[in-house]
């Protein structure tokens, strides 16, 4: 009769790129490239509101403090 088997199995990322390139007749460093994926991420460009000096514009930084004290009524330093 028929059999209605199910199963699940589960590869890792190298066993699998293994059996794929397993029939082909390609060097190592070919089957290595094609096996290596880039993972980019993403960088936001310009200044930040906190963080190292570098990263960050102190002119503006100080006015927005300057700001803030105005606002609450504290006195000015």
């Amino acid at each position: 009769g028929r059999g209605l088997d199910e199963f699940v199995f589960t590869l890792t990322r190298d066993e699998f790129l293994d059996i794929f390139f397993d029939e082909l007749a390609l060097p190592n460093m070919v089957k290595r490239q094609l096996a290596r994926i880039d993972q980019y991420k993403r960088v936001r460009a310009g200044y930040t509101q906190s963080g190292v000096p570098t990263n960050i514009n102190l002119g503006r930084t100080m006015r927005g403090a300057a700001g803030r004290r105005i606002a609450i009524g504290a006195p000015h330093s």
